[in-house]
């Protein structure tokens, strides 16, 4: 199963955009995120990053600076409730 969806989230008292590319595969989740904002855009690699399992960025060496961390972790707190709040 593959979703792709854009979402927005907050990182220091702003609102940004993020495309979300989310594959189902084996059981686990396989991510793609691309920052749609240059400001953000900048503290990751070309812009984007590529990682498996919800949490799957912490465990990521090139990731290595503590504002991209910061930013993925705003972000996965919506990626999580896109992907797992029921629907209404």
């Amino acid at each position: 199963m593959a979703r792709i969806f854009t979402t927005s989230f907050e990182f220091n008292h702003q609102n940004y955009e993020a495309i979300v590319t989310a594959v189902l595969h084996n059981g686990e989740w396989n991510f793609t995120v691309r920052m749609l904002d240059e400001e953000l855009a900048c503290f990751l690699p070309e812009g984007q990053i590529v990682y498996s399992g919800i949490r799957g960025y912490e465990q990521l060496e090139s990731l290595n600076n503590t504002i991209a961390r910061s930013i993925l972790r705003s972000l996965s707190h919506v990626i999580e409730k896109h992907l797992f709040s029921p629907v209404s």
